[in-house]
């Protein structure tokens, strides 16, 4: 392995799209930060929405989304018919 990188000539490398492609990167800390603070502020608005219902309400929509969840992971977890 040392033989290899040995030979290899640095000057030869082209670096250009790879260090251009770092610079437009995704997954930036500021941009990671601004996705947390929306997400934690959508779920606390949710869960303010969530505690104003009425119970009946409040029990329906639980169950609503159980079953969907329960769809979810059954269509995920479910053997592929071929």
């Amino acid at each position: 392995m040392t033989e290899f990188v040995d030979r290899v000539n640095l000057e030869e490398l082209d670096f250009d799209d790879e260090r251009s492609m770092r610079s437009d990167d995704m997954f930036t800390p500021s941009k990671l930060m601004g996705v947390a603070i929306f997400g934690a502020i959508a779920a606390l608005a949710g869960y303010y929405v969530y505690a104003q219902l009425d119970s009946d309400k409040r029990n329906a929509l639980r169950d609503c989304v159980i079953s969907v969840a329960k769809e979810q992971v059954s269509s995920l977890t479910a053997p592929s018919k071929q």
